[in-house]
């Protein structure tokens, strides 16, 4: 195989590095996931320490689409984003990527909390949201390429999970395995869906050409959808976790160190009053996190409808060509 880029001394390639967009984004993001994390919990919304951060890193990101518009090698080709279904898709990968680490994230730490169950039967009890996805993604891809048309996997998919992040909302110290495992399963099938049918139509929206840059970029938006998720669900649970402690006349400082107080939570009685407000708690901190997240998958089930149908049947066009 030749390609003119192998032919590039090494330092040549590091200058060709959008290391100025990359840079600006990873500060911009990090600035905006500081203000949320802190937002409510530790500061109030409209302190300086919230406020500032989030200006500066919305600031950041305007920055940061400026400069990828006019350098001539950016880190995130703008152009994926310039038909409808090209946005949409990519916001809807951000969408799940938020909610797929937001679920695999809380729901093992609500075991612990409100099931008590050790962390490792906490990671146990993904296995139906694991074993669902992998399997759907597999069998939808093959669908997918036989049919041709990927829309309704993709409806169907946002469908499933917003069904299932409802059902989440359910969740509490009493619920058995009977009533969860459907939940879960339910979650993981969605979750393949989407992320499967995702996957095909970005790459059948992306003119040729573009189909690596387009594959590059779907992980990219999804892996900071992740971490947003995570962010967002943990200043919901922290704000929700702090307000329910208020009421019951616990410590409020418990919303600060949530996870450390499992340790101090596991080693009270299971019958014991104390425990039993502070499971009720968390029941509600994890209660009003799958509220939102419902409400963010009914958001990206809206969204996919604006994308369009696109041909899959076409010629893969590279710059790579055998050396003869």
């Amino acid at each position: 195989m030749d390609h003119s880029m192998s032919e590039l001394p090494f330092r040549q390639k590091l200058v060709l590095v959008d290391w100025i967009g990359g840079g600006l984004f990873a500060a911009s993001m990090c600035s905006i996931l500081i203000g949320i994390t802190w937002g409510g919990c530790r500061y109030n919304w409209a302190g300086v320490q919230i406020l500032v951060p989030i200006i500066v890193g919305l600031f950041g990101m305007v920055a940061t689409v400026v400069w990828e518009s006019r350098v001539a090698n950016p880190f995130l080709p703008l152009r994926l984003f310039k038909s409808r279904s090209g946005a949409v898709s990519y916001f809807c990968a951000f969408i799940q990527g938020l909610l797929l680490f937001s679920m695999l994230y809380y729901l093992p730490f609500f075991f612990e909390s409100c099931k008590n169950l050790s962390p490792t039967l906490a990671g146990v009890s993904l296995i139906p949201v694991t074993g669902a996805l992998i399997p759907t993604a597999i069998v939808i891809g093959i669908i997918i390429t036989r049919t041709g048309s990927y829309r309704w996997a993709l409806w169907f998919g946002f469908g499933s999970t917003m069904i299932a992040h409802g059902l989440f909302i359910l969740l509490n110290a009493q619920i058995s395995s009977r009533q969860w495992i459907p939940f879960f399963l339910l979650g993981g099938c969605g979750h393949g869906l989407v992320v499967m049918s995702l996957t095909i139509c970005i790459q059948a929206i992306a003119k040729p050409e573009d189909a690596a840059y387009a594959a590059a970029t779907y992980t990219f938006v999804r892996t900071i959808g992740m971490c947003v998720g995570v962010a967002i669900g943990g200043c919901i649970f922290q704000n929700a976790l702090s307000n329910k402690l208020k009421d019951l006349a616990l410590p409020i400082s418990v919303a600060n160190n949530a996870e450390a107080f499992l340790a101090i939570l596991k080693t009270l009685d299971l019958d014991s009053p104390i425990r039993q407000a502070y499971v009720t708690a968390y029941s509600y901190g994890f209660r009003q996190v799958f509220i939102a997240m419902t409400a963010i998958v009914g958001v990206g089930g809206i969204c996919s409808l604006l994308i369009q149908e696109f041909t899959m049947d076409r010629n893969l066009e590279s710059e790579h060509v055998i050396r003869r």
